[in-house]
């Protein structure tokens, strides 16, 4: 199972994709490690 942080941070571009607070990634973290998540993906592009 894998985390995607497309939607944190974004600036230029990525803004519109990246409008998490603070507030909502830790969340998403705090609940993503206590479901037992073991992955989590930070690619910022793909092939």
């Amino acid at each position: 199972m894998s985390l995607g942080t497309m939607n944190y941070g974004g600036k230029g571009f990525f803004k519109v994709m990246g409008t998490l607070d603070q507030a909502a990634v830790d969340e998403q973290f705090k609940v993503s490690i206590e479901n037992g998540i073991n992955f989590i993906d930070t690619a910022n592009v793909y092939s």
